[in-house]
């Protein structure tokens, strides 16, 4: 129900210096623009004491102007406030004006003597006008009657106010206006009123504060806010309906919307409205009324604000409207910018209200709520009550954007938005995430949804119900329902789990089979690049192979025309020099690999090359009998030395830097290096060749390489001190260790038969500590590392080898020459090594095993074995490592430190031994050791004593290419050559077991892991399963179609692999069904072996390559070459 007449409530203290102003405005108001120019000219004239102009004809007899005249001439003492402050009086009329007002009738009834209206009570009371709660006699019935206050009938302005908003609201006719019954204009006797519909209820912002308190206290309901909103909505199409109408509210608010007690739901208080029928006529009183402002005023003196008044409550002036709820073109008073969005904006401000509790604008007085008012300054609805939806509140915040553009073109799209979102649809305000949209389609889907949810609860409670039906069902449901629950959910989070790591470890192995074929197609980066991205807590050998092949790839320095014959790197290691024998030398940056100096000058091939100490000069040798000594900066020539000889082949800097030793086919030769007088000559004696020369770490003495030995030299005098004799060795090269106490040779020579070596030796007693032998072919190059820990080797068989020289073993080999590598340095960090090679290539490469770039796992080389190794296994306790030699030669070695601690079996022979060994197997305890030869025996050692236990005979004679112990460790079974049978053992004593079935030679058996069965394969291309407790044969497994080499169950014991020469079988140990066809190797399958967890195979094949295989999918995962 409406609480006051429109609200407004005059300013204190505010001028009346033009009061035709005011009345223009409120003419306007009215839609009579000639009638505001008349009574701005009639102020002016009464402000100046004239006479005040006569009235057109035509407005003579309107008794309502003529109140209007009459009044205006009332106030003409009191207009300006300054001359008669307080004085109120009434004055005769002036210029002829006697208005006829009617007899008052107004409040009577049909009867002269009868009112028509009795006032039963107040019903309301504002700052202007009392709303009653009157009887009408005449009809029966209650209304309420709404008039002015009789101390505000005086003013002309609010009785115009009081008209427009009758007569505006009497043309509306709409469900959400409240109907006018009657409208009485009143007279100096009685002041003006009209009646209308009496509506029992309470405002939207009572509504609306009782909502928020009640959710303020958790007692709110959602369906209180829908009704809110659902009444919201009616007012949209309330308020656009009166656009359609031309009419504009201006002072939309929940104080001027009242909620009946029956659903009504009414806009109230069209005081403020604008009528906008006629834009012509609007146009010509505008400009009116600011002639009359001008001519009345001057300077326009804008209309006070009560600072004192409530935001909340209407204010009247320059800007019309309530502060709290202003538009800021409003706040701005910009009158002619109002428009149909200046009530959109008032309708956001009220579903504001709704969704808050509070106004969009707050403040502690009137002036501070304007300021906010024009800056727009709206604060986030969803920020003052978090739980506002967020779509709705994009609603509201596009309905009140600060620029009118930006909102919502009318009521009724604002009506439409809102209707969208009370339907659960999308609005257009607000781009709401997939998750609100997936939650809407449930929603609308209920049914559907519901349907799917009861599926999958029947299911579940089906499962649940079948994993938990026992014998005694009845009496234990509710217990076992439980358990079976319990045991569903950690089932689940394990199978969640299990996947997850699934997933981690198919990736895992991806990357690594991206990094092989990377690696492959010599996209080096790329590769190291695939392996970083690999979790470490994945990174199995597998990974460590990749990365080290990888980082053996080395960087190749291009740019000789012929094979390159020594590199040396420079003191500092800033630089890398090479020769060859394209009769030039390069200088390299050793950083970049580009490079700087071309040194020519030499007529024939360079054989070597080296820096002096101090790193100023490069020292080069060549065939054409020259020493050339250059400058390392400039690469100019500083001097050359003649050899009195043929060819020169290698050279030397003493370590002072005083003296350069050469030598060549007619010996050696010692010089200075400033003057280049001969120092000393040492020749060469008859059927003998000089190779190498090297000055000792001390600088007293120099070793000279050559075919019958080694000559050690006084480095001054070039006397011979003493000879290290090794004939028949060809020492072609040798190095001091940096503390002078180790002295390493290369050997080798292959016209006289000799291969490759490389002998370590005490220098101070000239003693043989080591042979290292790997190198195939002589060696050409030898250097230490700095620190003497590791000696590299180059060698005719395109080899780099990086030796341990604490343990006298095999560290590391580069290969990447595709000729002999024919010299190599050391870089003075100790990490990189450069090499030349006959290829003509310069290679750098990181030369340091055991560290990053290599498995931890990758350790030792184990040599002690006088032949082949045909198998190898280690102990269950992983601490010791079992190897078997093709003559039947067993060594126990320690896992841990690669040391031999034990050798058992065949003795080494010197004739022949044509009884062989083929297959070595190790019990599950560690304690038996097991081999067969080509005897048909089968021997038993005791590993712990090395001993043999016994033979096991029956076998006909021929090799025993598979021998196995059963998971228990009780039995050993063994396969025939030519008797094509397999027997079973008991290891303790018995009669064996004998299978027969196979009908050509069997080459491989093995147990199932819990003993059950054994699968055995051979030349006839069969897989046989047996039984081995009963010895039947349980199937007989066709699929390959040439010989299969090995078998090998799964950990489960549900899958057999079977390999082939032709293919990798995967069979069902239950049925014998083919599963799958793994096909890749390009050569023979020599074995297979299932991972732990069944999922992947791994295989081992003739063609010199380790595969991985998914079995599910059967796939190939990557290839490891080595």
């Amino acid at each position: 129900m409406q609480r006051g007449c429109c609200g407004c409530v005059p300013s204190s203290g505010s001028s009346n210096l033009c009061g035709a102003r005011q009345m223009a405005d409120e003419a306007d108001l009215l839609g009579e623009h000639p009638l505001a120019s008349l009574l701005a000219a009639y102020d002016e004239h009464l402000a100046a004491g004239a006479a005040p102009p006569s009235l057109p004809e035509h407005w003579q007899q309107d008794g309502e102007v003529l109140r209007l005249m009459d009044r205006l001439l009332r106030r003409a003492p009191a207009v300006d406030s300054r001359e008669e402050k307080g004085v109120r009086g009434e004055e005769k009329n002036s210029g002829g004006l006697s208005p006829h007002s009617p007899s008052p009738h107004y409040l009577l009834g049909p009867d002269p003597g009868e009112k028509r209206y009795q006032l039963l009570r107040l019903h309301a009371s504002g700052a202007i006008g009392h709303v009653w709660v009157a009887h009408d006699v005449e009809l029966g019935r209650d209304v309420a009657l709404k008039e002015l206050k009789p101390e505000r009938a005086a003013d002309p302005a609010l009785i115009a106010r009081f008209l427009h908003e009758a007569r505006v609201t009497g043309r509306l006719q709409h469900p959400g206006i409240v109907p006018v019954y009657e409208l009485v204009a009143g007279d100096e006797e009685e002041p003006p009123f009209y009646t209308m519909r009496l509506v029992h209820g309470q405002t939207l912002a009572e509504a609306a504060r009782a909502y928020h308190q009640k959710r303020k206290a958790g007692q709110a309901k959602r369906v209180e806010f829908l009704r809110l909103l659902h009444a919201f909505l009616n007012v949209c199409n309330t308020v656009a309906y009166a656009h359609t109408r031309g009419v504009i509210h201006r002072d939309l608010k929940g104080d001027n919307v009242v909620l009946g007690d029956f659903g009504e739901v009414i806009v109230v208080d069209w005081g403020f409205a604008k009528i906008l029928s006629d834009a012509g006529v609007a146009q010509q009183a505008g400009s009116a009324g600011n002639e009359a402002e001008k001519r009345c005023q001057g300077p326009v003196f804008p209309r006070e604000i009560n600072a004192e008044s409530p935001p909340e409550q209407t204010q009247m002036g320059e800007m019309l409207g309530t502060p709290a709820y202003m538009a800021p073109e409003q706040a701005e008073g910009r009158r002619a910018d109002i428009d149909a969005r200046t009530d959109v904006f008032g309708l956001g401000a009220m579903l504001y209200e709704i969704m808050t509790g509070q106004p969009p604008f707050t403040g502690e007085n009137t002036v501070e709520v304007l300021s906010k008012a024009r800056r727009g300054a709206v604060v986030n609805p969803q920020l003052i009550a978090p739980d506002v939806p967020p779509a709705l509140a994009a609603v509201c915040r596009r309905a009140m954007a600060h620029q009118p553009a930006e909102r919502y073109r009318s009521a009724a799209e604002l009506a439409r938005e809102l209707q969208h979102w009370l339907a659960d649809e999308p609005v257009q305000a607000y781009c709401e995430p997939w998750s609100a949209r997936c939650l809407r389609w449930m929603r609308r889907h209920r049914t559907a949804v519901a349907i799917v949810l009861a599926v999958l609860v029947t299911g579940s409670l089906l499962s649940g119900i079948g994993m938990t039906v026992v014998a005694d069902a009845r009496s234990r449901a509710a217990q076992a329902q439980e358990r079976a629950k319990a045991q569903v959910a950690a089932f689940r989070i394990e199978l969640s789990e299990q996947s997850k790591h699934q997933l981690e470890e198919q990736l895992y192995f991806q990357y690594v089979a991206s990094a092989e074929r990377e690696l492959t197609a010599n996209n080096l980066l790329r590769a190291k690049a695939i392996l970083n991205s690999c979790p470490e807590r994945l990174r199995g050998w597998e990974w460590f192979y990749i990365r080290r092949r990888c980082y053996e790839e080395p960087r190749t320095l291009a740019g000789h025309q012929g094979a390159v014959s020594a590199v040396a790197f420079s003191p500092d290691g800033r630089l890398l020099a090479s020769a060859s024998r394209d009769q030039t030398l390069k200088v390299w940056d050793t950083a970049s690999g580009q490079e700087r100096l071309t040194l020519r000058g030499h007529n024939d091939v360079v054989s070597d090359v080296v820096f002096s100490p101090d790193g100023r000069l490069l020292a080069s040798a060549g065939w054409d009998c020259t020493v050339r000594l250059w400058d390392t900066e400039t690469g100019s020539l500083v001097h050359s030395f003649p050899y009195d000889g043929r060819r020169l082949y290698r050279l030397a800097f003493r370590p002072d830097g005083r003296h350069v030793a050469a030598v060549g086919n007619d010996g050696l030769e010692i010089r200075d290096v400033g003057t280049g007088k001969l120092i000393a000559r040492f020749p060469r004696e008859n059927g003998q060749w000089h190779y190498r020369v090297l000055y000792h770490p001390s600088g007293s003495l120099l070793a000279l390489t050559s075919s019958a030995g080694i000559y050690l030299l006084h480095s001054e005098t070039g006397n011979l001190i003493r000879r290290l004799d090794m004939p028949n060795q060809y020492v072609k090269c040798l190095a001091f260790s940096p503390d002078g106490q180790l002295l390493a040779t290369g050997e080798g020579d292959l016209a006289y038969g000799h291969p490759g070596r490389v002998r370590l030796w005490q220098f101070e007693k000239a003693l043989s500590l080591a042979t290292l032998e790997g190198h195939t072919e002589p060696i050409f190059a030898l250097a230490f590392s700095p620190d003497g820990a590791r000696l590299f080797s180059a060698s005719q068989d395109k080899t780099v080898k990086v030796w341990d020289v604490a343990h006298r073993q095999e560290a590391l080999t580069l290969r990447g020459h595709t000729d002999t590598v024919t010299g190599l340095a050391v870089h003075p960090d100790g990490r990189k090594v450069a090499t030349a090679g006959e290829d003509g290539l310069v290679r750098l490469w990181d030369g340091t095993p055991g560290g990053a770039t290599r498995s931890p796992d990758e350790v030792y080389c184990l040599r002690g074995h006088e032949d082949a190794v045909f198998s190898a296994a280690f102990l269950p306790n992983g601490r010791r490592i079992l190897s078997l030699s093709h003559q039947g030669d067993i060594k126990m070695w320690d896992a841990t430190n690669g040391q031999l601690l034990a050798s058992f079996g065949n003795p080494p022979r010197e004739k022949p031994n044509f009884n062989v060994a083929f297959s070595l197997a190790v019990s599950p305890d560690g304690r038996l050791a097991a081999t067969a030869k080509t005897d048909g025996r089968v021997y038993l050692y005791d590993t712990t004593k090395g001993e043999l236990l016994r033979q096991l005979v029956g076998h006909q004679a021929g090799p025993i290419h598979s021998v196995a112990f059963s998971p228990d460790g009780r039995r050993l079974a063994s396969v025939g050559w030519e008797d094509r049978t397999v027997r079973i053992w008991l290891v303790e004593g018995g009669e064996a077991l004998v299978l027969h079935g196979h009908v050509e030679a069997i080459l491989a058996a093995a147990f199932s892991p819990e003993g059950r069965y054994i699968a055995s394969a051979g030349y006839d291309k069969t897989v046989r399963l047996w039984d081995t407790a009963t010895g039947q044969c349980l199937h007989v497994l066709h699929g390959h179609t040439s010989r299969i080499n090995g078998v090998a169950f799964s950990h489960s014991g549900r899958l057999l692999a079977s390999a082939g020469n032709d293919l990798i079988c995967i069979w069902r140990v239950d049925d014998g069904r083919l599963l799958a066809e793994l096909r890749g190797h390009t050569s023979g399958v020599s074995a297979a072996v299932f991972s732990p967890d069944d999922r992947f195979l791994a295989s081992a094949g003739h063609d010199s390559t380790v595969r991985l295989w998914e079995v599910a999918a059967a796939r190939q995962l990557y290839i490891l070459r080595g």
